[in-house]
C-alpha cells in the first residue's frame, strides 16, 4: 500500500500523481525483484553446497572401500609367505638345526626363499603412487617354470603335510622356460594352492601345467568340497567366502 495525496480535480494534478505512483510502483518492484533474486541466488548456493557434500560423502565412501579392499588384498599377499618362514622356522626349531642335514638346508633355502618374495611384496605395497596412478610395472623376465612351481610346492608343503595331504606336480616336457613376471606368477600360483589347501580336508592338492595352442595353461586342483553352482557366480566378488 502506498499513501498518496487524495487527486484533485485539477487534471494536471491528477496526471502528476498517476506518474509519482507508477515510479513509485516501478520502484517497489524493482526492490522486490533485488530481494527475489538475491534469495533465489542464496537457495542456489545451498544446493551447491548440499551437493558438494553429497559429493564429498560419496568420495569419501568410496575412497574408505578402495582402502579396506587394499587392506584386505594386502594381508592376503602378505600372509603367505610369512607363514612359510613361520612354519619352516618352527621346524627347524623343534629338530634342532643341523648344518650337515640335507632336509635343513632346504628349509632354510624355503626360507629364504619366502623372505625375498615377501620382501618384494612390501617394496611395492610402499609405492602406493604407482598403485594409485594404475602404473604399476611388470617385470619380464624368462622365467624356469619347472624350478618356479617346484619352488611354490616347497613353499606350501608344511601345511600340506600338516593336513595329511598329498602334493602333486605335473608339468608338460614341453614347458622349459616363459616369459613372464616371476613375482606376480609366483605370488598367483602360491594363492591359489593356499586356498586349495584350506578348503581340502582329506586327498590331494595338484598343480597342472600344460600347452594349448599358443598358451600355457597352470591349472590348480584338489579333491576338496568344491563351489556350488550358486556360489561360482560370488567367484570373484572381494571379501565373499562360502562356508567349508
Amino acid at each position: 500500500i502506498i499513501p498518496v495525496a487524495s487527486p484533485r480535480s485539477d487534471g494536471d494534478l491528477l496526471k502528476a500523481s498517476q506518474a509519482q505512483l507508477k515510479s513509485q510502483l516501478i520502484t517497489r518492484a524493482a526492490e522486490q525483484f533485488a530481494v527475489t533474486l538475491a534469495q533465489l541466488r542464496k537457495i542456489q548456493s545451498l544446493e551447491q553446497q548440499a551437493q558438494n557434500l553429497v559429493s564429498s560423502n560419496q568420495e569419501l565412501e568410496r575412497t574408505n572401500q578402495l582402502k579396506n579392499q587394499f587392506l584386505a588384498n594386502t594381508s592376503h599377499e602378505i600372509r603367505t609367505p610369512l607363514s612359510s618362514i613361520i612354519g619352516f622356522t618352527h621346524l627347524l626349531l623343534a629338530q634342532g638345526y643341523e648344518p650337515s642335514r640335507e632336509r635343513h638346508q632346504e628349509y632354510l633355502n624355503i626360507i629364504q626363499s619366502s623372505g625375498k618374495h615377501l620382501l618384494a611384496l612390501i617394496n611395492d605395497i610402499l609405492d602406493l603412487s604407482k598403485i594409485e596412478a594404475n602404473q604399476l610395472e611388470v617385470q619380464w623376465e624368462t622365467v624356469n617354470i619347472p624350478a618356479l612351481c617346484r619352488n611354490v610346492l616347497a613353499l606350501v608343503k608344511e601345511k600340506a603335510g600338516n593336513k595329511g595331504l598329498k602334493l602333486l606336480l605335473d608339468i608338460d616336457a614341453n614347458v622349459t622356460t616363459l616369459v613372464a613376471d616371476p613375482l606376480r606368477l609366483k605370488q598367483m600360483l602360491l594363492n591359489l594352492l593356499f586356498n586349495a589347501l584350506k578348503f581340502t580336508n582329506t586327498g590331494t592338492v595338484g598343480l597342472k601345467v600344460f600347452v594349448k595352442g599358443e598358451f600355457v595353461h597352470f591349472t590348480v586342483w584338489d579333491t576338496g568340497t568344491g563351489i556350488s553352482q550358486e556360489d561360482q557366480d560370488q567367484l570373484f566378488q572381494p571379501y565373499f567366502q562360502i562356508a567349508k
